[in-house]
């Protein structure tokens, strides 16, 4: 029986002048998060202010079993109670971030869960109940991410997803999910697989984010608003921004 305790471990002083004297809090908001399955895990976590803008609250999905994704929220004080809801469905793994649609007061999630990449849309900017299921909106539906991150890689003001899917996931290769509309996403196909995490950097002062990753192979392709190539020494391949 895998068994898991969902801790929120929270840094009570911040000041970088203060990083010697800082202190760690441990607050268990769950200590069951997966229910007692015999086969589940608390793989991904997200602390953020989904439903207060003053009280921060945790958006966990489950993995390797039933699954599903939940919200928990606190009575105002992190020492408090805190309550769970479920709020999507879902076998989920490796990653979720935080996500917030241009206009949105609330963040959503994204994350990894049957194999596809799902936003989960916050309702509370909309007038719904956060208590309440999640709609689900699927970004890409041919697979899920190892990891991924989110910025504005065209410069168009929406933040888009770059995601890295390793061998362990199936054959698909890292690509990038552009944002156009609300549910409306182009797919741009990365150089084969990226292992691992990626990192976004600005060329001379480019006004677009350009992506390094450790490529799996060496492969080179152009896609939308960006060339990406790789070099077959050290295997990190950089997709630059077409200014």
């Amino acid at each position: 029986m895998i068994k898991s305790t969902l801790v929120l471990a929270v840094v009570a002083m911040l000041a970088p002048g203060l990083a010697a004297g800082q202190t760690v809090q441990n607050f268990i908001i769950d200590p069951d998060p997966t229910l007692d399955q015999t086969q589940g895990a608390a793989l991904e976590k997200v602390v953020d202010y989904f439903t207060s803008t003053t009280s921060p609250s945790v958006v966990n999905a489950n993995g390797q079993g039933p699954g599903g994704v939940f919200l928990y929220t606190n009575d105002g004080l992190l020492t408090g109670n805190w309550t769970k809801y479920q709020i999507g469905y879902g076998d989920c793994y490796e990653h979720a971030e935080a996500f917030k649609y241009p206009g949105d007061v609330y963040p959503g999630v994204i994350a990894s869960c049957n194999n596809q990449l799902i936003w989960f849309v916050n309702p509370v900017n909309r007038g719904g109940d956060p208590t309440k299921l999640w709609e689900p909106i699927t970004i890409y539906g041919g697979s899920g991410c190892h990891d991924f991150t989110l910025a504005d890689i065209d410069g168009d003001g929406k933040q888009d997803v770059v995601c890295s899917s390793p061998v362990a996931l199936g054959d698909g290769p890292n690509f990038i999910m552009y944002q156009n509309n609300y549910n409306d996403w182009t797919y741009v196909a990365g150089p084969g697989q990226i292992g691992g995490d990626v990192r976004l950097i600005s060329v001379n002062g480019g006004r677009r984010n350009n992506v390094v990753g450790a490529a799996i192979d060496v492969v080179a392709v152009a896609g939308k608003n960006h060339i990406i190539a790789s070099t077959p020494g050290d295997r990190i391949h950089f997709a630059a921004g077409v200014e």
